[in-house]
């Protein structure tokens, strides 16, 4: 269960860097970041 919930952060993470290399503006990198903390948190 702990894999799917890593693998899940995970994914959410590079889905918001992704944004922010995108340039979905500095609100996509905002995101990415947030995703970035929360999985380290997690983790």
């Amino acid at each position: 269960m702990t894999g799917i919930n890593n693998a899940k952060s995970v994914g959410m993470a590079y889905y918001g860097i992704f944004m922010a290399i995108i340039g979905f503006s500095a609100k996509g990198e905002a995101l990415g970041m947030k995703m970035a903390l929360q999985r380290t948190w997690i983790c």
